[in-house]
């Protein structure tokens, strides 16, 4: 089995968002200046339910979308299969706008605030964010309905979406929980590969400041024991 790290919180983003260019992915300057004005906050826990703002992460939102970039890339690389009818394309423009819509409240470190009280339900920013699309030149259906339903459970889908897109959304909703990880919690994220076995790809996902690990399987387009033909790596 090997190990590699894929994303941490020293990952220089600009590189993942660099790559979407190679995708023929414009990404245009001001999704880039609504992004990077969106910030992040790390907190901690207490027992009462509610948490300490213990950093504001200045930039953070464009910092998250870069990371989940660089996962995304980092998967298709280890062998991550997409469904038919969603291209690894779709799923970088859905990362690239997922948060466009987000609204964030103004905290500061030592405040102690209830999460359901001051960050709104993200239904709703995904709501903003697939409206949004259409002014940055991005129309495609599956693209849309990525970004609308990125915060909704599975039973919580409608019926007659795109094809491909119901599976689709389990893979946004990892790498986005991934990316959140790093650049929130200042996760680490690895590959866990079995380099004689294609179809068996993990993802691990390590909290050095609590010591807690999480295991996440991907479905990958390998089977039957058979080794995997090494891909160029992306040049980051």
């Amino acid at each position: 089995m090997s190990r590699r790290r894929v994303a941490s919180r020293e990952d220089d983003v600009a590189d993942g968002l660099g790559f979407l260019t190679s995708y023929g992915i414009l990404v245009p300057p001001a999704v880039v200046g609504a992004l990077a004005a969106l910030p992040e906050y790390s907190d901690e826990p207490l027992l009462d339910g509610r948490v300490r703002i213990t950093r504001r992460i200045t930039g953070g939102t464009l910092r998250h979308v870069g990371h989940a970039v660089r996962l995304v890339l980092e998967l298709e690389e280890a062998g991550m299969a997409l469904p038919a009818g969603v291209s690894l394309a779709d799923l970088l423009r859905c990362l690239l706008y997922h948060d466009l819509g987000k609204r964030q409240p103004e905290l500061r470190p030592g405040d102690v605030v209830v999460p359901s009280r001051v960050f709104e339900d993200g239904k709703l920013h995904a709501a903003r964010s697939a409206a949004l699309l259409r002014e940055h030149g991005e129309d495609g259906r599956v693209v849309e309905e990525m970004v609308r339903y990125h915060h909704h459970g599975e039973g919580e889908l409608p019926e007659g979406l795109a094809r491909g897109v119901r599976g689709a959304l389990r893979t946004v909703q990892l790498v986005d929980g991934l990316s959140a990880a790093v650049t929130r919690r200042d996760a680490a994220v690895y590959v866990v590969q079995d380099e004689l076995c294609s179809s068996r790809v993990g993802v691990e996902e390590v909290h050095p400041g609590t010591g807690r690990v999480v295991y996440h399987m991907i479905t990958t387009g390998g089977g039957g024991g058979e080794k995997k033909k090494k891909k160029q790596p992306h040049p980051y």
